[in-house]
């Protein structure tokens, strides 16, 4: 199982968090890979909380790339550990491949990740809460396959192109039967 993420390497994205889940998860016992694609000023200090872990060779580091499907399509969980957001475009994209998520509830992330078994979201920080909710989703391959598909369903009815267009065009109507009613 690999448990990925995409971002910058900044402070905000709390990856050490993240190797720290990867380390806590092997040791409970579970065969779990990392994959942080990205880079920044952070890359340093998340590769020595790698090593300091052991690590090396579990967690890959594909540096910045600019085409992530290839690695969307690699994750079979993905996570997003960090303590400040908006509304993180990898976010929405995971969802699209169908992805189950594991995300720090801030910023505007539990208004796309809504309480029906659409994702879960954790506190920000909390490295025991990420353990327990990717476990949890380890154990239970079902409800991590239901949890993805759920959050593909949503995606697609209300964050794609056809959707978001549906709303802009039903929105200008209204106004227009308002100005010439």
């Amino acid at each position: 199982m690999v448990i990925g993420s995409i971002g910058r390497f900044v402070k905000q994205k709390d990856f050490e968090l993240f190797v720290d889940v990867i380390a806590a998860l092997r040791k409970r016992g579970y065969g779990v890979r990392g994959c942080l694609v990205g880079d920044g000023p952070e890359m340093t200090k998340v590769r020595a909380r790698v090593s300091e872990h052991g690590l090396e060779g579990i967690i890959e580091f594909p540096g910045m790339v600019t085409e992530t499907d290839k690695w969307f399509r690699y994750f079979d969980l993905y996570a997003i550990t960090s303590s400040e957001e908006g509304l993180p475009v990898s976010l929405l994209e995971a969802m699209s491949y169908g992805l189950p998520v594991v995300a720090a509830d801030v910023g505007a992330i539990s208004s796309a990740i809504r309480s029906d078994g659409e994702g879960l979201t954790v506190p920000a920080g909390d490295k025991d809460c990420f353990v327990n909710a990717i476990a949890g989703l380890l154990d239970d391959s079902e409800q991590a396959a239901r949890m993805g598909q759920r959050s593909r369903d949503r995606i697609v009815n209300e964050f794609s192109i056809e959707a978001i267009s549906a709303r802009y065009e039903s929105a200008y109507l209204t106004i227009l039967d308002q100005k010439t009613g």
